[in-house]
């Protein structure tokens, strides 16, 4: 794929190993308050990966008849905070050496995530990776329609000057395929803890392991 000029990574279940603890973060904070839903982390994975704060609390409350006011939410923005700083998010398998070969090749490299920048910027600084690894971040709060939506990606693109179809996005989750596709880039699914939908799968123009599998494909 000679003509890439630019790849964009999501964050959560793509660079750091965290759709697990953002579910038993979610689930620990809901026990706090009386919630406890049977089978909650395995219905997170599937319903709730991928997706903004606010539609996550959209979907808790719509499933579950969760009453989650401003108390809930700051407990999980504090409890969240706290739980990285003793568990530092986990870098996947291969990130480093992807990096590496993208600055070698003088490739664009963005993040386009649905999580807040705040939450970004601290996952980045908690695992050691630089901010200046990334030409641009895009997140969540920047557009008003968030992934599936393509505004996220369309929104990368323009800010690293590239258009999208000279633009790998990196996903793991149904969410994230849909939106890379639809905005134009070449979506590469490396799947997580989510089930992919055969119709999202099939979004993806490659479907691999890990993050440096990436490489070969770009050479």
């Amino acid at each position: 794929m000679k003509s890439i000029k630019a790849v964009i990574f999501d964050m959560d279940g793509t660079i750091f190993d965290t759709e697990r603890s953002m579910a038993i973060i979610v689930r620990d904070v809901m026990m706090e308050f009386g919630y406890n839903p049977p089978n909650f982390i395995e219905w997170y994975y599937q319903n709730a990966s991928g997706n903004r704060d606010d539609v996550v609390v959209g979907k808790l409350v719509k499933k579950f008849g969760i009453d989650i006011n401003q108390t809930v939410i700051n407990r999980f923005n504090e409890y969240r905070e706290a739980y990285y700083i003793a568990y530092p998010p986990q870098v996947k398998e291969g990130f480093f050496e992807l990096i590496t070969f993208l600055k070698s090749k003088k490739i664009k490299i963005g993040i386009c995530s649905n999580s807040k920048r705040p939450q970004i910027l601290n996952k980045l600084q908690l695992s050691g990776i630089l901010m200046g690894d990334f030409d641009i971040i895009i997140d969540g709060s920047m557009v008003e329609k968030p992934k599936p939506y393509p505004d996220p990606y369309l929104l990368a693109c323009k800010k690293l000057g590239v258009k999208p179809k000279h633009a790998i996005a990196l996903e793991d989750s149904d969410h994230g395929v849909e939106s890379a596709y639809r905005a134009g880039l070449v979506p590469i699914l490396i799947p997580d803890v989510q089930v992919n939908s055969p119709e999202k799968k099939a979004l993806a123009k490659h479907i691999v392991k890990s993050l440096d599998e990436v490489i070969g494909i770009i050479s």
